[in-house]
């Protein structure tokens, strides 16, 4: 081993590590040919009845959610609240 000029000894030099063989990604399977009669494609129950899709889901309720946003304010406020009294009460 050399030294070097502050007097440590270089390190030796690492052995080379063979890496893995990578695995190959197999490749997609490329699709058939495309129905040509009524009976090979296949639609949605909802398409037969004539109705879109934006007519048939059903609708959200977000009530609760005003509510939360409410409740979260107000202990927002009561623990900002409690903060400035505390920086009077400690000074």
């Amino acid at each position: 081993m050399a030294k070097r000029a502050h007097g440590k000894p270089k390190p030796a030099p690492r052995a080379r590590q063979e890496r893995p063989p990578q695995r190959r990604v197999p490749e997609r399977p490329v699709p058939g040919p495309a129905p040509t009669s009524p009976r090979e494609t296949t639609a949605p129950a909802w398409a037969a009845s004539g109705r879109s899709a934006a007519t048939r889901a059903p609708a959200a309720d977000y009530t609760y959610v005003l509510q939360d946003l409410t409740r979260i304010g107000v202990l927002a406020g009561i623990l900002l609240a409690g903060m400035i009294a505390l920086s009077f009460v400690l000074r």
